[in-house]
């Protein structure tokens, strides 16, 4: 019987290449996605220390200037803030869409494999069907060699 051969194995280690690619951005999408919230995360710190400076600064003299200065300061940070929030959000949306992507890739790359499976499976058994052909043929040759009567003279 000849070696098994799998005609979409090209496909399949196509597949699996792409699903490996696949993960290496997703895996590079989560780390902007937690860089991005990291820098929310320090962002907002330091708006709420700016927030604690701010109403520290009312209860002592300071000058008007001062506190012009702290509230545009403030004003910044929140923006700068939102702007954080959204990349952050994108972030997170770039992930989710490259986590998509590999299922959808390792679902096809599965299925290849899955039939692969079957194919080796449905040789493997034709195969064992041809050996116990032959054997069985080899055999009832034996068997009326021996029991044949130009032989047993």
């Amino acid at each position: 019987m000849t070696k098994f051969l799998f005609r979409l194995q090209r496909v399949l280690e196509l597949r699996a290449q792409q699903e490996q690619t696949l993960a290496e951005s997703l895996a590079r999408a989560l780390d902007r996605e937690a860089e991005a919230r990291e820098a929310e995360k320090s962002l907002n710190a330091v708006r709420r220390a700016s927030s604690e400076q701010f109403a520290a600064a009312h209860s002592r003299p300071v000058t008007a200037g001062q506190m012009q200065n702290i509230g545009f300061l403030i004003e910044q940070l929140d923006e700068y803030l939102t702007i954080a929030s959204d990349v952050a959000v994108d972030a997170a949306a770039q992930a989710d869409a490259a986590r998509d992507q590999l299922v959808v890739a390792h679902q096809a790359r599965r299925t290849l494999d899955r039939l692969r499976d079957r194919q080796h499976d449905e040789w493997t058994q034709a195969a064992s069907r041809h050996d116990q052909q032959q054997t069985d043929a080899f055999a009832l040759t034996k068997f009326a060699m021996a029991n044949s009567p130009l032989t047993n003279d």
